[in-house]
Order: C-alpha cells, then structure tokens, then sequence
C-alpha cells in the first residue's frame, strides 16, 4: 500500500506488482496442462472468482488458463493465463475453483492417487450446491421473520 518492494516465498517464478484498482471478476473455464501431483485435473472445467488488487506476471510455459467473462459494458469473452505452476506448487488469483464437486474430486483423488491411497470409496461435496441450499435457507428465514411488505414498500417509495 506504501509503495517499495518485498520478496516472496520464491515457490513460484513470479513478480506481482500492486495497483491502486481492485479486480473483481467471475471467471470461468479450465485448467490448462499441469505438471506435477495435480497433473490429472489437466483441462478440468472450473469456475470461481478473481478479488485482488495486483497484477502478476506468470511463468508462460506452464499455467492454469481460464476464459474470462468480462461484465458488461465490454459484455465479451476474453481468454487469459490465470495461473501457475512449479512441480508440486500451485498458484492462481481464482478463488471457489474446488467448490464445485468434479473439481474437489479430482484433486483428492490426484493427491491420493500420488500418495498410494485408494480414495475410490470418496464422497464429493458440490460446494456449491451447498451455498445456493444455504442461501435459500437464509432468504426463508428472512421473509418467514421480517415484515417483507414493509421492506418492499421502503425499498420502492424510500424512508418516510
């Protein structure tokens, strides 16, 4: 935030320059060809979202890549690197990647396959899906315990 240079960790062939504008975007799309232990999750679909106040520049030869949906005005589909990776260490802006089931899946099963575990017998939780029942729950309780009439009346005519 003040300005100056501060160095990393050094597990990833990257250099991060801060900004003054904070990127908020849903992504979505797949993961490019990885190397390493997550090596079987290559060209897995994804989707998430990018919140960060940087710009990175990343190793060219081996990243995650994503589709990016631009919000409107620009309303276009761009594609872009939004990752990397070096042997076993993995990074990327993209947040909410593994909350959908197939992706969850796929990792435990990559890490387990690596380690010599049989994780056949494994049960996925679609995070998702999880989120979306949780937010339903949330909204009934919230119209079963709030004068909603009142609400809408406010939110339509403003505060008298």
């Amino acid at each position: 935030e003040e300005g100056g240079t501060l160095r990393g960790l050094g597990l990833l062939p990257v250099t991060t320059r801060l900004t003054k504008n904070k990127t908020r975007t849903q992504v979505r799309g797949n993961f490019g060809t990885l190397s390493g232990i997550l090596q079987g999750l290559s060209q897995l679909e994804i989707e998430g979202y990018e919140i960060h106040m940087g710009k990175s520049q990343i190793c060219p030869a081996e990243g995650i890549e994503f589709v990016t949906e631009l919000a409107a005005p620009a309303a276009k589909t761009e594609k872009q690197p939004e990752g990397c990776c070096q042997g076993n260490v993995y990074g990327t802006y993209v947040h909410g990647i593994f909350d959908r089931e197939e992706a969850a899946k796929a990792m435990v099963s990559a890490i387990g396959k690596a380690k010599g575990l049989d994780v056949s017998e494994i049960q996925a939780v679609d995070f998702a899906a999880f989120k979306e029942s949780q937010y339903d729950a949330l909204a009934e309780g919230l119209r079963k315990h709030l004068d909603m009439k009142k609400i809408y009346q406010i939110l339509e005519e403003g505060i008298e």
